[in-house]
């Protein structure tokens, strides 16, 4: 009989807020316009506001009576400086540093003590990505492989999906497994094609790096009987599947331009601190999934579909978008350095 899951099974493996000291994407860019906005990432409360073109994060709690910043304002323009809704306490966004006490007069030198935590910012791909740890922040670029780090020669469309449920379980689905043969078989992209090859000898192995590790399938069929059922696919959606494999649909074999022109050995790798990295064949176009913690008990989902910009061809990204909205409803479409399209409330 199967062991029912439980959190605690896992609790001493993983954090359950998250791994720290990695940059993670905050909210995307369009949702900070002129007034603070408070968000949770990794179990913190933090306040981003916007001053003359540059994000700034602090902490969102004032330290002199705890009040949120969030409901404060920005009543010093171009100063990078917001003020606390309850006795207008006034914080420096790039130090954290109390700058003034509205209520006790100009005269009145705000203590050391009285400095909350401000949190490296970068704006990037459409979205305000913040580095979330106890440590100085690494280089952004070091994060990230070249396909999300390199906006000059990868285009992406973005969008994201909220959970209710720690990120460690949804990180544990996003690791190689035997979904996509079944659940998107009948994408508009893959309907007239043989099923992904399933039943595969799976196996993992360390990237180069060390940070991450990559996902190997061997062996596998496109169909076979199953004793008292019939086969699989079933007949009735076996006949129209009359198209060779290509596209997403084809395996990575040895002479595929991912391994040959730009060195990618693994079609799926899962990278730290939180992300899988799906490729296909051609070595150009990449669907890369960002789990980012919120609190214990949410999640939100980073999707960003990126292709070389030399090889975009816009309307395949929308083609995917469109196939995985059909199989999951997910909303908020967002193009990289395009205007708002949808969104939600995320917290």
């Amino acid at each position: 009989m199967n062991k029912a899951f439980k959190e605690s099974d896992h609790q001493s493996e993983l954090p359950a807020l998250g791994l720290r000291n990695y940059w993670y994407p905050a909210i995307a860019r369009w949702r900070l316009r002129k007034k603070p906005k408070g968000i949770t990432l990794l179990g913190e409360k933090i306040v981003l506001f916007r001053d003359s073109g540059e994000v700034f994060a602090l902490a969102d709690r004032c330290s002199h009576r705890g009040a949120p910043l969030s409901m404060g304002n920005c009543l010093y323009p171009g100063s990078g400086t917001v003020s606390c809704p309850y006795h207008g306490w006034t914080f420096d966004g790039a130090t954290g540093k109390c700058v003034a006490k509205l209520m006790e007069g100009s005269d009145v030198t705000p203590p050391e003590r009285a400095t909350i935590k401000s949190y490296p910012v970068r704006e990037h791909a459409g979205f305000i990505w913040l580095f979330v740890g106890d440590m100085d922040a690494v280089p952004f670029e070091g994060d990230f492989p070249n396909c999300i780090a390199d906006t000059s020669q990868w285009f992406s469309i973005n969008n994201w999906r909220t959970y209710n449920c720690n990120w460690r379980l949804l990180m544990d689905n996003l690791s190689h497994d035997q979904h996509a043969p079944f659940l998107h078989r009948d994408s508009p992209e893959l309907l007239f094609q043989p099923i992904f090859k399933h039943a595969t000898r799976n196996s993992a192995e360390p990237l180069e790096d060390g940070r991450g590790i990559g996902h190997l399938a061997s062996d596998g069929v496109h169909s076979t009987n199953y004793p008292g059922l019939g086969p699989f696919p079933p007949p009735q959606e076996a006949w129209y599947r009359i198209l060779k494999p290509s596209g997403r649909g084809k395996d990575m074999e040895k002479d595929s331009s991912a391994i040959v022109k730009y060195g990618i050995k693994y079609r799926h790798m899962n990278m730290m601190p939180s992300m899988a990295l799906i490729g296909r064949p051609t070595g150009d176009f990449f669907t890369c999934r960002l789990v980012t913690p919120i609190d214990a008990t949410t999640t939100i989902l980073y999707n960003s579909r990126v292709a070389l910009k030399d090889r975009c061809r816009c309307h395949e990204l929308a083609v995917v978008r469109v196939q995985e909205c059909q199989v999951s409803g997910a909303g908020n479409f967002l193009p990289q350095n395009c205007s708002r399209t949808q969104g939600e409330k995320l917290r």
